[in-house]
């Protein structure tokens, strides 16, 4: 709450600024400002053993930031959106909404930004960066939640402060930071309605989700997957529990989604392509049959051509839109670097989940599991059939990353300590 009163004030300064004025002298001071409040909030919001790792991933996120600014080295993923978004901003500032075609919602964002105190995208980054320290912030609170072990959470967390996606995300100019933050505190939120059943924290975790969805359409598959949790699991047996008591909350469940698609505010992407003569059926085709221009692309030789192939492919897409660049289809360097900055991490907690799975024993921890894997899958299948290059795969998969990393680290933490009663037996 203080960084967000801190960031107030220096908009409040910003306003006084000459409109034109494009300097980095105001951003610049801004950032030294307000780095000494994040040093105080990391005093006060994490224990003594991950201060460290803390303030590591504070510092590399802000040399990121600069070295993307001042064009110190090519940075992955910054480049032809970042500059869009830029531009957009600057029409906006220059022209105002309605006389500015708008693409993503982030450039309502931008333009805002651009709008009350000038070009000033130095600080617009910034703001990226301390979205990327609020991710880190319910990260590391979820896992204080799940009272999972100190080894545990070491671990997941010095990867979450580490992650070459999450730094690089946090200091260049794309939607992805806030979008990153918004599922996180949405799965904060979710866990702790699991564990606390209070109705309040369900309504949270949604209005967050619902701003990651307003920022990428794809993210209403997690929606999809709370939904889901809202009618099937008994809040006072605290267990998942079907019955025909579900058949309306199903039905008004099914109901907001589709109001929701309707009004188009949190679904931009799918009216682009229901917005037609053809019918949804073969929209929807069409829209898996796309073809990516990137270097990266895959898959070039599915060609769906009905809601049965659909399916069928769906394993398969998601499978690539999870970890490519795939080693057989490595075109180049960078697509071997990629791989080792994002997808080996990817597969790690793939293998994670799946082998600790069935070890989990608290029925609680187990549900938020399954309700949060539930939200993944969903959220991977509408992303693997709008996604046809590994570069835009990396991007959209780093959205999800909250939900995979608490997945992960729940399975992980009983497979240790399923090693260590086997250790016990054996001595």
């Amino acid at each position: 709450m203080i960084i967000i009163i801190f960031i107030l004030i220096e908009f409040m300064c910003g306003l006084f600024l000459p409109k034109n004025n494009s300097s980095e002298v105001f951003s610049i001071i801004c950032i030294f400002l307000n780095s000494i409040v994040v040093f105080f909030f990391i005093e006060k919001s994490f224990k003594r053993e991950y201060k460290f790792i803390v303030l590591l991933g504070y510092f590399l996120r802000i040399i990121l930031l600069f070295a993307d600014y001042y064009k110190w080295f090519p940075i992955l993923h910054s480049g032809g959106d970042s500059e869009d978004f830029h531009q957009t901003a600057l029409k906006i500032m220059q022209y105002g909404f309605q006389r500015t075609f708008i693409y993503s919602n982030y450039e309502y964002f931008t333009g805002l930004i651009y709008l009350l105190i000038g070009p000033q995208r130095f600080f617009l980054q910034y703001i990226n960066v301390l979205f990327g320290m609020g991710t880190l912030y319910y990260i590391y609170y979820t896992f204080q939640l799940l009272n999972l072990s100190k080894k545990t959470t070491r671990l997941f967390f010095i990867i979450s402060c580490l992650m070459p996606q999450l730094i690089i995300f946090s200091g260049i100019l794309l939607r992805e930071s806030i979008l990153i933050y918004a599922t996180s505190a949405s799965a904060y939120f979710f866990v702790k309605w699991i564990l606390k059943n209070n109705t309040y924290h369900f309504l949270f975790s949604v209005c967050f989700i619902l701003i990651a969805t307003w920022l990428h359409s794809g993210m209403i598959g997690v929606l999809i997957g709370y939904l889901i949790a809202s009618i099937s699991y008994d809040r006072k047996e605290k267990k998942i529990k079907f019955s025909y008591r579900s058949v309306i909350p199903l039905f008004l469940c099914l109901f907001f989604i589709i109001y929701l698609v309707n009004k188009g505010i949190f679904t931009t992407y799918f009216n682009s392509t229901f917005d037609n003569d053809r019918g949804m059926t073969s929209a929807i085709l069409e829209k898996a049959n796309g073809v990516s221009y990137a270097g990266s692309r895959y898959l070039t030789w599915i060609n769906v051509d009905s809601p049965t192939q659909l399916l069928l492919f769906s394993p398969l897409k998601m499978f690539y839109f999870l970890f490519s660049p795939i080693p057989f289809d490595w075109r180049s360097v960078s697509d071997i670097v990629a791989f080792f900055l994002d997808s080996v991490f990817l597969l790690y907690f793939t293998f994670l989940i799946f082998s600790g799975a069935k070890l989990i024993t608290s029925s609680i921890k187990k549900n938020v599991f399954i309700f949060l894997l539930i939200s993944f899958l969903f959220t991977v299948f509408i992303y693997g059939y709008g996604t046809y290059a590994s570069g835009t795969a990396m991007r959209h998969r780093t959205n999800i990353f909250p939900i995979l990393v608490t997945c992960a680290a729940i399975a992980y933490d009983y497979k240790l300590q399923y090693h260590k009663l086997l250790k016990t037996k054996l001595l």
